[in-house]
């Protein structure tokens, strides 16, 4: 079915970074802090996690105006041991508390060898691939964690108490590559079932569970008090316990059903927990040979024979880089409801909205 019946227009990637950076100026964040957000946000919509991208707007837009969220956040390094850092993130956007922290990482990494920096009192910060492809993209090997609002049952459970959890690994790498690893340890992001209830779709069998346990493809089972699957049953909720030990507990930030709800906990901050870990490949072995050797990984993995009706075998980042060149060049799909509400947020703030590609043909 072609995007324009399932009421999708495209639009340009610099004009939706425009207007988001007008919506956040528009709620008092200062200017730099609402273009870095507004690139984030858009970035993730470029390399087709759609549910990280401008679909976030609204609610970043609605927690600064109740105050839930900092508009100038008093961002700051609290402890400085060499090789660990710890930030305070004063409640502030995601996007401005971890650009700090990306930025003390790369160079604590590059002055010592790696960086492990912890992050307390955060709100979300978009996609983990957006941030430790800054630190491989500077030649070094990074992770990059965040933890979250409690919205899947341990393995065994019906109730929430872990969050999706996301691993994230950005491996340097000479382009056209990116080999960059970024998961949820959940069956599904939890977009992806507010994606599907606003078009009026059923989900997948085996993403989430209802409230008494039992396994349902309607998305109103889940919001009604259901709880998303972690991954791979027990191995997945392990590692999403993991998760949020090192990137909440270890930060000294909120940890499982602690952590604000960024939709529904409207009286609250969140305090979200992030961690990165950055490490310099040239430490251990010069960088381009390490560079050589994974490319010869890339190829060797992209070239073994495939299975009955698989035309391609990707590396993890090759989707998203083959998005990106497609949406660069020919703009960000958005929904119809997408566009319905930052239409209406759009006038809330009057502020333009952008109008899609095709109408300015």
């Amino acid at each position: 079915m072609s995007e324009s019946a399932l009421g999708q227009r495209r639009f340009a990637p610099d004009r939706l970074i425009e207007f988001a950076s007008a919506a956040l100026m528009a709620v008092k964040v200062p200017e730099s802090d609402a273009q870095l957000t507004a690139e984030s946000l858009v970035s993730a919509n470029l390399r087709g996690v759609d549910t990280h991208g401008i679909t976030r707007l609204p609610i970043y837009v609605h927690r600064l105006q109740q105050g839930l969220v900092n508009a100038s956040p008093n961002v700051r390094v609290i402890s400085d041991k060499t090789t660990t850092v710890v930030i305070e993130g004063d409640a502030g956007l995601g996007q401005v508390v971890c650009d700090l922290a990306m930025t003390e990482t790369i160079n604590h990494a590059r002055e010592h060898g790696l960086c492990w920096t912890g992050v307390r009192n955060s709100t979300h910060n978009g996609t983990q691939a957006y941030w430790a492809l800054r630190g491989s993209r500077a030649g070094l090997l990074t992770f990059a964690f965040t933890n979250g609002e409690a919205i899947v049952a341990p393995w065994g459970g019906r109730e929430r108490f872990l969050s999706t959890n996301p691993v994230c690994v950005a491996v340097p790498t000479d382009p056209p590559d990116e080999l960059v690893l970024d998961m949820a340890t959940s069956q599904v992001a939890g977009g992806h079932i507010l994606l599907a209830k606003s078009q009026g779709e059923s989900i997948p069998e085996g993403w989430v569970i209802d409230k008494e346990g039992n396994s349902t493809t309607d998305p109103d089972g889940y919001f009604d008090g259901g709880s998303i699957l972690p991954l791979g049953g027990y191995k997945g909720a392990g590692l999403s316990l993991i998760v949020d030990v090192l990137a909440g507990i270890l930060s000294g930030g909120a940890s499982t059903v602690d952590v604000g709800s960024m939709y529904w906990d409207l009286d609250r901050p969140q305090d979200v927990g992030h961690a990165f870990l950055a490490i310099d490949v040239e430490r251990l072995i010069p960088l381009a040979t390490f560079k050589s050797r994974v490319a010869a990984t890339l190829a060797g993995m992209r070239a073994v024979d495939r299975r009955p009706g698989v035309d391609c075998i990707y590396a993890p980042g090759d989707i998203e880089r083959d998005a990106e060149n497609d949406r660069r060049s020919n703009g960000c799909p958005l929904t119809r409801d997408l566009i319905r509400d930052l239409g209406n947020l759009a006038e809330g703030l009057n502020v333009p909205m952008p109008k899609p590609i095709d109408t300015e043909r």
